[in-house]
């Protein structure tokens, strides 16, 4: 009777056992208000608050002389809302000097901020050199890759709207923009892996390097489309209904107005707690793999050596 072989390091060693984005999910939760990560939160509040600020002195020096301010939701349906948006020339006026400060020092601030926390995550200092050629790499493997699903999406939703189905027709209005926010979240999330896996030193040739880092996103959708486009709703949920409360109290009181501002600060925040989350799972995620990567490599190899010398 054969017996059977012996079971394999691959199989037995856990530490060597391929795991998705969401196992990493409870260890990546702290660090999100501490060090770098606390600056990740600071670049984000810094580069949202232009917009509501300017929001807030637009209807503030509306009180004086419109009742715009003093009934924002009151009569109003979602078509006079769009005019009132398109012919009400909010869009078409300049952001001033000291808001374009604020915007570009904040995302500057959040994104050096994002790669120190992952940099940190592993043991590692975060240098520029990775972060600005793992983002070269990420427009030449993220934009065009990632459009092709959501391209997809937005045809089927679009060829049964024109259909009549009116129901599809509001999944189009509904879910377009949440397509378009998640694809420029994977193309984020493609330059957290690139860059991460531009710190270890053992990530072989270039060509190897922008392989490991395409699969560690693709071989995953299910797990990392969840955690993309949960977050990108849960923001558009959070500011949303920052507006839509702000709405129904109106804004004849300068405390409301300053309230609003106040709940999209808020909101904004806890959507840059979540990007960081996001940015942690892929740092710890990015380890775990290039370690097994190695393993695997070197017990291949030395199974290879032992089966030669036995021949």
């Amino acid at each position: 009777m054969e017996l059977a072989p012996p079971p394999s390091p691959l199989d037995t060693d856990e530490t060597l056992t391929p795991k998705g984005p969401w196992s990493f999910l409870r260890a990546s939760l702290p660090g999100g208000f501490s060090g770098s990560g606390l600056g990740l939160l600071i670049g984000w509040l810094l580069a949202g608050l232009p917009p509501a600020f300017l929001l807030a002195r637009h209807l503030v020096g509306l009180m004086g002389h419109s009742a715009m301010a003093a009934h924002w939701g009151e009569r109003l349906n979602v078509r006079e809302l769009l005019e009132l948006w398109w012919n009400g020339n909010w869009q078409h006026q300049p952001m001033p000097a000291w808001a374009l400060v604020f915007l570009l020092l904040g995302l500057g601030i959040s994104l050096w901020s994002g790669w120190k926390m992952q940099a940190e995550q592993l043991g590692r200092e975060a240098t520029f050199a990775p972060w600005f050629l793992g983002g070269l790499e990420a427009i030449l493997l993220g934009p065009l890759p990632l459009y092709l699903p959501l391209f997809l999406g937005v045809f089927l939703l679009k060829a049964f709207g024109e259909r009549g189905i009116d129901s599809f027709a509001w999944l189009l209005f509904i879910f377009k923009p949440l397509f378009w926010l998640a694809w420029s979240g994977a193309c984020f999330l493609q330059w957290s892996l690139l860059r991460v896996g531009r710190l270890d030193q053992d990530r072989g040739g270039w060509l190897r390097h922008l392989r490991d880092s395409f699969l560690r996103l693709w071989l995953h959708p299910i797990q990392w489309g969840g955690l993309i486009l949960g977050g990108v709703a849960l923001r558009v949920v959070l500011h949303g209904g920052a507006l839509a409360l702000g709405w129904r109290m109106g804004g004849a009181a300068l405390g409301r107005v300053w309230l609003l501002v106040l709940l999209q600060a808020l909101a904004t925040l806890i959507g840059a707690w979540t990007l960081g989350l996001v940015m942690r799972v892929a740092a710890r995620f990015t380890a775990h793999d290039a370690h097994i990567r190695r393993e695997r490599a070197a017990l291949e190899a030395t199974a290879k050596e032992g089966m030669a010398l036995e021949a």
